[in-house]
């Protein structure tokens, strides 16, 4: 009877008839040669020895400890510049099979890095905006305060500053009396807001200076209306006193300590993303954006590794990407879990490699190459 199908002893046959149609593209479903690829011009380089691999690597967080100090938001854009550069690169020499999914690869990419630049610039916007304002009061109201209002109430303020001036600017009074009772109706408004009395004095002060009336008086105006003001603000503390009691008052704290807007979590996307961006200014981040970008723009050196005069090479001979240089950083994290082991085994490894050089198939060598003969 005819036995099962024989396997072959010798692999040798196998492996030729294999080799006419392996490729560099690995199915992850067998064996192939591509995965141990070295390039044997490599064959002879010195090593860089232990020591100044760890006096780069001190150079190189120093230099992210004063990077760290700079804000997160300026660590976002520039990401967000650096994933668009890669999106763009990402396109060139890709085969017409491979298109498709190297384009939505770049969608990808560049939707993240549209995103950051929009959160980042969401995060902006407010101060921005209180910039503005503050730029246009003192360039348009020499007059003003020079310090915002310190309330609750400043979108109120800026209302009732707008209906004065547009108000003393259409009046036609000609005396003090006129000026005082036209003014009256915006003490009253004023006197109600919850600003300090420094701010409202200046305030009243600006709405009399507007006053275009030459043959006015404005100090004694100023002084008649500054005491009307006075007047009224103590006759409204003295209604707000009687309306809340002291028992209002203890109900009151506990509800701004129980209802502190800044211990309820919120959910937005927008803070999420916000959040994340703080996260990256420290220590992480900069370290992450530090190494992948100097290794893949300076062609395997960092500072640090300039300084010592030694360089990263990949074992295949390529050039290292930003992938590259962010996957060699991601073995740190590994160093670190095995109890810096992985990185003490320089010391014993035949080619000196760090356990992130073992996940990333990468070498430290002295540079410029100095090579040895081998046998």
């Amino acid at each position: 009877m005819g036995s099962a199908t024989e396997q072959p002893t010798d692999l040798s046959d196998n492996d030729n008839h294999q080799s006419s149609f392996l490729t560099e593209q690995e199915t992850r479903s067998i064996i192939t040669p591509f995965a141990f690829k070295i390039d044997t011009s490599l064959f002879g380089i010195t090593l860089a020895t232990p020591w100044p691999r760890a006096v780069a690597i001190l150079i190189d967080l120093l230099f992210i400890a004063v990077l760290s100090n700079i804000s997160g938001q300026i660590l976002a854009l520039l990401v967000a510049v650096i994933l668009y550069r890669a999106s763009s690169k990402s396109t060139h020499n890709v085969s017409v099979n491979n298109q498709p999914k190297k384009s939505k690869r770049k969608a990808i990419v560049r939707f993240c890095a549209a995103f950051i630049v929009f959160v980042t610039l969401f995060n902006w916007l407010p101060v921005l905006v209180k910039q503005t304002e503050h730029w246009l009061n003192i360039t348009f109201y020499p007059n003003a305060p020079t310090q915002p209002i310190s309330s609750k109430q400043s979108d109120d303020v800026l209302g009732l500053t707008a209906f004065a001036l547009i108000t003393l600017k259409q009046s036609n009074c000609d005396t003090q009396m006129c000026w005082q009772k036209l003014l009256q109706p915006l003490m009253v408004k004023l006197a109600k807001l919850d600003i300090s009395t420094s701010d409202a004095k200046e305030l009243i002060t600006m709405y009399i200076a507007h006053i275009g009336s030459a043959n006015l008086d404005k100090r004694q105006l100023n002084a008649a209306v500054w005491q009307q003001y006075q007047q009224l603000r103590s006759v409204q503390k003295t209604k707000a006193s009687k309306l809340i009691s002291p028992l209002d008052k203890h109900h009151k704290a506990l509800d701004k300590l129980v209802e502190n807007p800044s211990n309820k979590m919120n959910y937005s996307l927008i803070h999420w993303g916000k959040a994340i961006i703080d996260d990256l200014g420290v220590g992480f981040g900069w370290a992450a954006f530090y190494f992948t970008v100097f290794t893949s723009l300076w062609q395997g050196q960092t500072p640090g590794k300039k300084i010592m005069k030694i360089k990263v090479l990949q074992l295949d001979g390529t050039a290292l990407s930003l992938i590259d240089s962010f996957g060699r950083y991601g073995g740190y994290g590994a160093g670190v879990a095995t109890g810096l082991l992985g990185f003490l085994q320089i010391f014993w490894d035949p080619n000196r490699q760090a356990i992130h050089d073992k996940i990333s198939s990468t070498v430290v060598v002295k540079w410029p190459i100095q090579r040895e003969m081998y046998k």
